[in-house]
């Protein structure tokens, strides 16, 4: 077992409309269906989870309490 990084990162939502945030990984995903100007394509997330994963490391979605928390994990020594 390793040393590890661990990065988290918490954002407060509103009315996420994700049964299953790990959805919000796959390509072209967007949350929310109504919203069509904003210009995304639902594409960011899929890139990073891959950069993160090319890199050995590990990212998770999680929804509590109208709160949307990424944690990336990476083993940085042996």
């Amino acid at each position: 077992m390793g040393i590890k990084a661990v990065f988290t990162i918490s954002n407060q939502t509103e009315n996420l409309q994700v049964q299953d945030v790990s959805k919000l990984f796959e390509r072209f995903y967007r949350g929310d269906k109504a919203r069509k100007e904003d210009g995304g394509s639902g594409i960011g997330l899929a890139i990073t989870k891959r950069i993160i994963e090319l890199h050995g490391g590990t990212i998770e979605a999680d929804n509590k309490e109208d709160w949307l928390t990424f944690t990336i994990e990476f083993i940085v020594k042996e």
